[in-house]
Protein backbone atom coordinates (compact mmCIF):
# COMPACT_ATOMS: atom_id res chain seq x y z
CA UNK A 1 0.00 0.00 0.00
CA UNK A 2 2.94 2.30 0.84
CA UNK A 3 4.92 1.98 -1.92
CA UNK A 4 1.49 2.19 -4.10
CA UNK A 5 1.11 5.62 -2.48
CA UNK A 6 4.69 6.30 -3.29
CA UNK A 7 3.67 5.66 -6.89
CA UNK A 8 0.74 7.86 -6.99
CA UNK A 9 2.86 10.43 -5.85
CA UNK A 10 5.78 9.55 -8.04
CA UNK A 11 3.26 10.04 -10.50
CA UNK A 12 1.77 13.47 -9.66
CA UNK A 13 4.77 15.04 -9.83
CA UNK A 14 5.20 14.35 -12.97
CA UNK A 15 2.88 16.21 -13.82
CA UNK A 16 2.82 19.39 -11.87
CA UNK A 17 5.18 20.60 -13.92
CA UNK A 18 3.17 20.37 -16.95
CA UNK A 19 0.09 22.13 -15.09
CA UNK A 20 2.65 24.77 -14.22
CA UNK A 21 3.63 25.38 -17.38
CA UNK A 22 -0.18 25.29 -18.98
CA UNK A 23 -1.34 27.84 -15.89
CA UNK A 24 2.03 30.17 -16.92
CA UNK A 25 1.17 30.33 -20.51
CA UNK A 26 -0.39 33.48 -21.52
CA UNK A 27 -2.47 33.94 -25.04
CA UNK A 28 -0.64 36.93 -26.59
CA UNK A 29 -2.95 39.09 -28.38
CA UNK A 30 -2.60 41.58 -31.19
CA UNK A 31 -4.82 44.35 -30.38
CA UNK A 32 -6.88 45.50 -33.63
CA UNK A 33 -8.60 48.99 -32.20
CA UNK A 34 -6.69 50.96 -29.80
CA UNK A 35 -6.14 55.02 -29.09
CA UNK A 36 -3.13 57.35 -28.15
CA UNK A 37 -4.62 60.75 -27.51
CA UNK A 38 -3.00 63.87 -26.28
CA UNK A 39 -4.12 63.27 -22.60
CA UNK A 40 -2.06 59.44 -22.78
CA UNK A 41 0.64 61.03 -24.09
CA UNK A 42 1.17 63.42 -21.34
CA UNK A 43 0.92 60.41 -18.80
CA UNK A 44 2.71 57.59 -20.81
CA UNK A 45 5.96 57.84 -22.92
CA UNK A 46 6.20 55.55 -25.79
CA UNK A 47 8.57 53.50 -23.89
CA UNK A 48 5.90 53.21 -21.16
CA UNK A 49 3.44 51.95 -23.61
CA UNK A 50 5.88 49.45 -24.64
CA UNK A 51 6.30 48.65 -20.82
CA UNK A 52 2.28 48.44 -20.52
CA UNK A 53 2.27 45.94 -23.87
CA UNK A 54 5.07 43.85 -22.76
CA UNK A 55 3.72 42.82 -19.52
CA UNK A 56 -0.08 42.50 -20.75
CA UNK A 57 1.53 40.25 -23.69
CA UNK A 58 0.25 42.58 -26.32
CA UNK A 59 2.63 41.52 -29.01
CA UNK A 60 1.28 44.72 -31.29
CA UNK A 61 -1.47 47.21 -31.51
CA UNK A 62 -3.22 48.88 -34.27
CA UNK A 63 -3.14 52.78 -32.55
CA UNK A 64 -5.40 55.59 -34.12
CA UNK A 65 -3.56 58.78 -32.64
CA UNK A 66 -5.19 62.30 -31.73
CA UNK A 67 -3.87 64.31 -33.41
CA UNK A 68 -2.73 61.51 -36.36
CA UNK A 69 1.15 62.05 -35.06
CA UNK A 70 0.56 60.43 -31.81
CA UNK A 71 0.24 57.03 -33.39
CA UNK A 72 3.15 57.63 -35.41
CA UNK A 73 5.47 59.04 -32.58
CA UNK A 74 4.52 55.20 -30.98
CA UNK A 75 5.12 53.69 -34.63
CA UNK A 76 9.00 55.26 -34.43
CA UNK A 77 9.99 54.34 -31.06
CA UNK A 78 8.94 50.81 -31.99
CA UNK A 79 7.68 49.95 -35.63
CA UNK A 80 7.74 46.40 -34.60
CA UNK A 81 5.06 46.90 -31.93
CA UNK A 82 2.68 49.41 -33.46
CA UNK A 83 0.53 49.67 -36.65
CA UNK A 84 -0.32 53.13 -37.20
CA UNK A 85 -3.81 54.13 -38.66
CA UNK A 86 -4.18 57.88 -39.71
CA UNK A 87 -7.02 59.34 -37.20
CA UNK A 88 -9.40 61.80 -38.95
CA UNK A 89 -9.79 63.79 -35.77
CA UNK A 90 -7.18 66.62 -34.63
CA UNK A 91 -9.21 65.80 -30.84
CA UNK A 92 -12.13 64.36 -30.40
CA UNK A 93 -14.39 67.17 -30.19
CA UNK A 94 -14.76 67.00 -34.18
CA UNK A 95 -15.85 63.48 -33.79
CA UNK A 96 -19.80 64.26 -34.41
CA UNK A 97 -18.46 67.11 -37.47
CA UNK A 98 -15.46 66.13 -39.57
CA UNK A 99 -17.84 65.18 -42.51
CA UNK A 100 -18.84 68.37 -42.85
CA UNK A 101 -14.88 69.58 -42.97
CA UNK A 102 -14.17 70.13 -46.70
CA UNK A 103 -10.56 70.60 -45.97
CA UNK A 104 -10.33 67.56 -44.31
CA UNK A 105 -9.30 65.24 -47.36
CA UNK A 106 -6.95 67.04 -48.45
CA UNK A 107 -5.56 67.37 -44.55
CA UNK A 108 -5.83 63.16 -45.08
CA UNK A 109 -4.14 63.37 -48.44
CA UNK A 110 -0.55 65.14 -47.30
CA UNK A 111 -0.66 62.99 -44.03
CA UNK A 112 -1.05 59.58 -45.80
CA UNK A 113 2.04 61.31 -48.02
CA UNK A 114 4.68 61.79 -44.90
CA UNK A 115 3.70 59.26 -42.60
CA UNK A 116 3.63 55.43 -42.97
CA UNK A 117 0.24 54.49 -42.09
CA UNK A 118 -1.62 50.78 -42.62
CA UNK A 119 -5.15 51.53 -42.40
CA UNK A 120 -7.69 55.22 -41.97
CA UNK A 121 -9.50 55.64 -38.81
CA UNK A 122 -11.31 55.15 -36.84
CA UNK A 123 -14.26 56.53 -38.86
CA UNK A 124 -17.73 57.46 -36.91
CA UNK A 125 -20.27 57.93 -39.40
CA UNK A 126 -24.05 56.92 -39.28
CA UNK A 127 -26.87 56.65 -41.77
CA UNK A 128 -28.17 59.79 -41.68
CA UNK A 129 -24.11 61.18 -42.54
CA UNK A 130 -24.24 58.87 -45.05
CA UNK A 131 -24.24 61.30 -48.53
CA UNK A 132 -21.75 63.56 -47.07
CA UNK A 133 -19.33 64.13 -49.88
CA UNK A 134 -16.36 64.43 -47.89
CA UNK A 135 -16.74 60.64 -46.32
CA UNK A 136 -16.49 59.78 -49.53
CA UNK A 137 -13.65 61.23 -50.50
CA UNK A 138 -11.98 59.88 -47.31
CA UNK A 139 -13.47 56.78 -48.53
CA UNK A 140 -11.81 57.45 -51.78
CA UNK A 141 -8.38 57.85 -50.39
CA UNK A 142 -8.44 54.66 -48.52
CA UNK A 143 -9.11 52.97 -51.77
CA UNK A 144 -6.84 54.51 -53.93
CA UNK A 145 -3.71 53.80 -51.32
CA UNK A 146 -4.97 50.29 -50.78
CA UNK A 147 -6.09 50.98 -47.11
CA UNK A 148 -8.35 49.41 -45.15
CA UNK A 149 -10.80 51.26 -43.20
CA UNK A 150 -11.65 51.18 -39.48
CA UNK A 151 -15.35 52.26 -39.67
CA UNK A 152 -17.60 52.47 -36.03
CA UNK A 153 -20.81 53.20 -37.87
CA UNK A 154 -24.41 51.23 -38.91
CA UNK A 155 -24.85 48.51 -41.47
CA UNK A 156 -26.06 50.96 -43.68
CA UNK A 157 -23.14 52.84 -44.02
CA UNK A 158 -21.27 49.36 -44.58
CA UNK A 159 -23.65 48.83 -47.28
CA UNK A 160 -22.79 52.13 -49.06
CA UNK A 161 -19.45 51.73 -48.77
CA UNK A 162 -18.70 48.61 -50.79
CA UNK A 163 -21.61 49.85 -53.07
CA UNK A 164 -18.79 52.61 -53.68
CA UNK A 165 -15.95 50.69 -53.54
CA UNK A 166 -16.65 46.85 -53.92
CA UNK A 167 -12.78 45.65 -53.21
CA UNK A 168 -12.39 48.08 -49.99
CA UNK A 169 -11.51 46.55 -46.74
CA UNK A 170 -13.19 47.36 -43.73
CA UNK A 171 -13.24 46.37 -40.26
CA UNK A 172 -16.31 47.17 -38.58
CA UNK A 173 -15.66 48.19 -34.78
CA UNK A 174 -16.98 47.05 -31.53
CA UNK A 175 -19.25 44.42 -33.54
CA UNK A 176 -21.43 47.03 -35.27
CA UNK A 177 -23.89 49.23 -33.95
CA UNK A 178 -26.14 46.50 -33.29
CA UNK A 179 -24.00 43.66 -31.28
CA UNK A 180 -26.04 40.76 -32.30
CA UNK A 181 -24.79 37.49 -33.35
CA UNK A 182 -27.76 36.94 -36.08
CA UNK A 183 -26.75 40.62 -37.29
CA UNK A 184 -23.21 40.11 -37.42
CA UNK A 185 -23.60 36.62 -39.40
CA UNK A 186 -25.71 38.18 -41.88
CA UNK A 187 -23.50 40.84 -42.48
CA UNK A 188 -20.01 38.30 -42.84
CA UNK A 189 -22.27 36.32 -45.05
CA UNK A 190 -22.65 39.07 -47.51
CA UNK A 191 -19.26 40.27 -47.83
CA UNK A 192 -17.06 37.14 -47.42
CA UNK A 193 -14.08 38.24 -48.74
CA UNK A 194 -13.45 41.79 -47.43
CA UNK A 195 -15.46 42.71 -44.07
CA UNK A 196 -13.47 41.98 -40.63
CA UNK A 197 -15.47 42.66 -37.29
CA UNK A 198 -13.22 43.76 -33.77
CA UNK A 199 -14.87 42.70 -30.68
CA UNK A 200 -13.99 45.91 -28.75
CA UNK A 201 -16.01 47.11 -25.52
CA UNK A 202 -18.59 44.33 -26.56
CA UNK A 203 -17.55 41.77 -23.71
CA UNK A 204 -20.77 42.34 -21.73
CA UNK A 205 -22.94 41.46 -24.95
CA UNK A 206 -21.22 37.95 -25.54
CA UNK A 207 -20.66 37.12 -21.88
CA UNK A 208 -22.92 36.67 -18.69
CA UNK A 209 -21.12 36.18 -15.65
CA UNK A 210 -17.83 35.33 -17.56
CA UNK A 211 -19.52 32.55 -19.48
CA UNK A 212 -19.79 32.90 -23.35
CA UNK A 213 -23.17 32.70 -24.89
CA UNK A 214 -23.78 30.14 -26.63
CA UNK A 215 -25.06 32.12 -29.73
CA UNK A 216 -21.76 34.13 -29.88
CA UNK A 217 -19.79 31.02 -29.15
CA UNK A 218 -21.27 29.79 -32.52
CA UNK A 219 -20.52 32.90 -34.43
CA UNK A 220 -16.97 32.93 -33.48
CA UNK A 221 -16.18 28.99 -34.21
CA UNK A 222 -18.02 29.91 -37.50
CA UNK A 223 -16.70 32.82 -38.35
CA UNK A 224 -12.97 32.74 -36.67
CA UNK A 225 -11.47 33.70 -39.71
CA UNK A 226 -12.71 37.45 -39.75
CA UNK A 227 -13.04 38.49 -36.46
CA UNK A 228 -10.34 40.63 -34.41
CA UNK A 229 -10.16 41.49 -31.04
CA UNK A 230 -10.02 44.63 -29.97
CA UNK A 231 -8.80 46.84 -26.58
CA UNK A 232 -9.73 49.67 -27.33
CA UNK A 233 -7.43 52.11 -24.84
CA UNK A 234 -10.12 54.86 -25.70
CA UNK A 235 -9.12 56.74 -22.24
CA UNK A 236 -6.70 57.48 -20.13
CA UNK A 237 -8.56 55.32 -17.55
CA UNK A 238 -8.64 52.04 -20.07
CA UNK A 239 -4.99 52.55 -20.32
CA UNK A 240 -4.76 52.84 -16.55
CA UNK A 241 -6.83 49.13 -16.40
CA UNK A 242 -5.56 47.86 -19.42
CA UNK A 243 -4.68 44.68 -17.46
CA UNK A 244 -8.48 44.39 -16.45
CA UNK A 245 -9.32 44.45 -19.87
CA UNK A 246 -7.12 41.93 -21.34
CA UNK A 247 -7.71 39.88 -18.30
CA UNK A 248 -11.17 39.62 -19.51
CA UNK A 249 -10.02 38.79 -23.19
CA UNK A 250 -8.32 36.48 -22.19
CA UNK A 251 -11.24 34.40 -19.64
CA UNK A 252 -13.67 34.43 -22.96
CA UNK A 253 -10.98 33.32 -25.25
CA UNK A 254 -10.72 30.51 -23.32
CA UNK A 255 -13.92 29.19 -23.54
CA UNK A 256 -13.36 28.87 -27.29
CA UNK A 257 -11.50 25.75 -28.79
CA UNK A 258 -7.85 26.86 -28.86
CA UNK A 259 -7.19 26.92 -32.52
CA UNK A 260 -10.25 29.09 -33.15
CA UNK A 261 -8.71 31.66 -29.83
CA UNK A 262 -5.51 31.91 -31.95
CA UNK A 263 -7.18 32.93 -34.38
CA UNK A 264 -9.33 35.84 -32.92
CA UNK A 265 -6.25 36.88 -30.40
CA UNK A 266 -3.46 37.58 -33.16
CA UNK A 267 -3.90 35.16 -36.21
CA UNK A 268 -6.31 36.96 -38.02
CA UNK A 269 -4.32 40.32 -37.44
CA UNK A 270 -1.00 38.78 -38.37
CA UNK A 271 -2.55 38.32 -41.56
CA UNK A 272 -3.91 41.30 -42.59
CA UNK A 273 -1.56 43.84 -40.81
CA UNK A 274 2.02 42.30 -40.96
CA UNK A 275 3.42 42.03 -44.60
CA UNK A 276 6.20 40.11 -44.43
Amino acid sequence: MIRNLFSILFFLSLLLPAAAADRQAVLPIFDSHSHFKSEEAGEFSPADIVALLDQQTIERMVIVGEPADRAMSLYRYAPERFVPFLGLYRSYREKGSWMFDAALPARLRSQLEQGNYAGIGEVHIFAPQINSPVFKEVVALADEYDLPLLLHGDAAVIDRVFKWFPDMQIIWAHLGTQPQAGVIHEMLNRYPESLFIDTSVRDERFEVDGELLPEWRSLFIQHADRLLVGIDTYSLQRWQRIDEVTRRIRHWLDQLPKDVARKLAYENARSLFVKD
